[in-house]
């Protein structure tokens, strides 16, 4: 197995998510995890564009 940073930090924040990872990976879909984390930017931006202009 590689160790990642973001497998690390994965595996520091919940090991069995990590172990699943490794061990079922067609139970993770990045695109929908990377399209939440995209919209909760966009929403973060939208947020201090209004209140800084």
């Amino acid at each position: 197995m590689k160790l990642s940073k973001s497998r690390y930090t994965r595996g520091v924040q919940c090991p069995r998510m990590l172990w699943l990872g490794e061990h079922h990976p067609e139970l993770f879909d990045d695109s929908v995890m990377n399209q939440a984390v995209l919209s909760t930017g966009n929403e973060v931006g939208d947020l201090a564009m209004g209140y800084f202009g």
